[in-house]
Order: C-alpha cells, then sequence, then structure tokens
C-alpha cells in the first residue's frame, strides 16, 4: 500500500503580522483605511487568526462596528477563492507527489472551522482525486465516523484508496486515542475491500497532523 510518508509536521505559513496584512487587504475596498485596520485588529483580537476570522457566522461579529453584509460576502468569496486555488494545485496528479499542496488544499477547508468535521478525499488507482466528501459535521471536540458509510461512499466513487481528513478545533493536530483507534478500524475494514487508507490528516490551528508521515498506518498482517 503506498502511503504519504514525508517529514515531520507542517505550520501554517501565515503568522499573526501577515494575518493581519490579509484580512485588512479583504475589507479595504468596502471600508476606509482607518476602518478597515480598526476591523481587523478587533477580529483578529477575538478569533486569534484569518482563518477563524473567514469562518465565523454573521451574528459573531454583530458588535464590530462596520461589519455588514458586504463584508460577509468578501470573507465568503475569499474561502472560496482559496480552496478554488488549493484544488488547482492538486487537481490531475498523483496526491503523493506534493503533499504540501495536500495539507494546504485541507487547510483551505477546515482551519479555523468551529465545529470537528469528517471529510474523505477519494482517489483513483494512480492516487489521483477523483471526489471529496465531507461525511460528517460533529461538535466543538467530537465528530461521528461510520465506517459503513465511508466504504459505501469509496465505492460509489470507484475510489482505490482514501485520505480521512478531520479538523481539530482546539488547535492542537495531535491525533487522540479515539482517532488512532478509528484510523486502524478504518485500515481494517479498507483492507479486506480492497481500499487503501492512504493517510489521515487533521487540522489543527498552526499544523497539519499526518498518520502516514509519523508511522501510524498500520498495514494489517
Amino acid at each position: 500500500m503506498r502511503t504519504m510518508r514525508h517529514v515531520a509536521s507542517v505550520p501554517d505559513m501565515a503568522g499573526p503580522s501577515d494575518d493581519y496584512i490579509l484580512l485588512k487587504k479583504i475589507i479595504i475596498p468596502h471600508r476606509s483605511p482607518q476602518a478597515s485596520a480598526r476591523m481587523a485588529r478587533e477580529m483578529l483580537a477575538r478569533f486569534g487568526q484569518i482563518g477563524r476570522v473567514l469562518q465565523a457566522s454573521d451574528t459573531e461579529f454583530r458588535d464590530i462596528t462596520g461589519y455588514g453584509p458586504d463584508i460577509s460576502e468578501a470573507f465568503s468569496t475569499s474561502r472560496a477563492i482559496a480552496r478554488a486555488v488549493s484544488q488547482v494545485a492538486i487537481s490531475g496528479r498523483p496526491l503523493l507527489d506534493n503533499i504540501e499542496a495536500v495539507f494546504t488544499y485541507c487547510r483551505a477547508w477546515l482551519a479555523g472551522e468551529r465545529r470537528e468535521q469528517f471529510h474523505v478525499l477519494h482517489l483513483d488507482k494512480s492516487y489521483r482525486l477523483i471526489a471529496h466528501d465531507c461525511l460528517q459535521i460533529g461538535t466543538v471536540d467530537h465528530v461521528t465516523v461510520y465506517p459503513r458509510e465511508v466504504m459505501h461512499r469509496a465505492i460509489s466513487h470507484c475510489a482505490s484508496a482514501i485520505v480521512l481528513v478531520h479538523n481539530h478545533p482546539s488547535g492542537n493536530s495531535q491525533p487522540s486515542g479515539g482517532d488512532i483507534a478509528m484510523t486502524n478500524r478504518l485500515v481494517m475494514i479498507g483492507h479486506h475491500m480492497g481500499i487503501a487508507i492512504a493517510d489521515h490528516i487533521i487540522v489543527g490551528e498552526m499544523h497539519t497532523f499526518s498518520f502516514a508521515r509519523n508511522g501510524l498506518l498500520k498495514e494489517p498482517v
């Protein structure tokens, strides 16, 4: 079975100062430079990083002076652009050839989300992306994974392999005991069904954890 085994964890590339500059650039077409700077500072003070700002709901901004439908639309457009750009980097080529692009893609979907989500990337026999499903949205610290549904979706997409992806809203990308047990179970089930688990990626606040890179994908004997 091919896996995505590479070097250690991957930090988010943008630091706090970069977050401020990027956020101000998103806001400034709609507000004065002074208002844009103030709003960017207030939003980052509240949410910590740009990913969480862009994923926040409108109600969470109701007491920030200057926030309105146009800013909401700008944030939504920024999310969509980030996801589209990250998908271009992995489309039509084996995911194993550019693991950094895979992490960027996963972060574009899940960094900053306030609830745990479980996604699956479906791959063909050459490990090219053929489909992406969000299977479950859970709570702030838990998402339920149903192996039957995971395999059903993989079969429906005619996938030869899959990449499991979920986020930790707490910010810590390290896997829990439950994450490891669930992954081992899916590896075993996939083995019997001819569907390889190429990796399990966890998106945290600043880092992205890979089961394959850290030797946690155990092939069934």
